[in-house]
């Protein structure tokens, strides 16, 4: 099994002050550790890997990864246009590996599925010069996403190097069962993807009058994006769970 190194302060210190404090040994964002390579809790990961990977490997749509994780398996609605389907369990791999692959992707298919939509913020307690004029609003809210996206990506990247946790490649060490567009090079815990989920869904809700039903929407959207990472075999459940929820708080108002 391939190791990262296990460095937490010494490597990564003297940085001008510019790492988070997580790299400190502090956790201002409540993540917890991942569990030992040789406990129970991590065996339930590599189970819930396997089940996931041998149903796509064999063209199933993996229901009982899904629902093993807490999830409604049905392919939100908003990614079906984009060519997810039930039938194609390798059209999830594809989204989250080329199709949504940007930092920005996950917030521009929301803003497609929610045309409508009317930000919080009432017109009248905007600046003079852009009071009345909604567009110069979501241009606004264009950038908070794009702010809170890059913050929460910035606080994952201090936790996997942290941790060091090895992907499902490195474990298996390069198995036929890793994703098929390869594994990216930093370590496992949390998901970029998960983080970028979590941290857009917490926006939208925090900045857009949505209902009840199109929360539920987006919530669905972001937790099945994040794990279809692990659909695509390169991330552990835990990963995509840990990093959403990152995401949320670190956006959270």
């Amino acid at each position: 099994m391939i190791e990262f190194p296990t460095s937490k302060v010494t490597d990564l210190d003297g940085h001008d002050g510019r790492l988070h404090s997580v790299v400190r040994g502090r956790n201002d964002y409540d993540v917890p550790a991942p569990p030992a390579i040789d406990s129970d809790e991590f065996g339930r990961e590599v189970e819930l890997f396997l089940s996931a990977r041998h149903d796509v490997k064999a063209g199933r749509w993996p229901y009982e990864y899904f629902e093993a994780i807490g999830l409604d398996p049905a392919v939100p609605d908003m990614f079906r246009p984009l060519g997810v389907t039930e039938d194609d369990p390798v059209s999830a791999a594809r989204l989250v590996d080329h199709a949504m692959d940007k930092t920005i992707d996950l917030h521009h298919a929301f803003v497609d599925h929610f045309k409508g939509a009317k930000l919080k913020k009432p017109q009248a307690e905007r600046s003079p010069q852009s009071a009345g004029v909604d567009f110069l609003g979501w241009r606004e809210f264009d950038a908070i996403v794009l702010e809170n996206v890059h913050k929460a990506l910035i606080e994952a990247f201090q936790v996997k190097y942290f941790y060091a946790f090895p992907r499902p490649e490195h474990h298996f060490a390069a198995g036929a069962l890793i994703g098929e567009y390869g594994c990216p090079p930093h370590p496992s815990y949390v998901a970029g993807h998960g983080a970028i989920a979590g941290t857009t869904v917490q926006t939208w809700i925090d900045h857009v009058k949505l209902t009840d039903a199109q929360i539920t929407q987006a919530e669905h959207a972001g937790r099945h994006y994040a794990h279809y990472r692990t659909l695509a075999g390169v991330h552990w459940a835990m990963d995509n769970t840990q990093g959403y929820e990152l995401g949320r708080q670190v956006s959270a108002l």
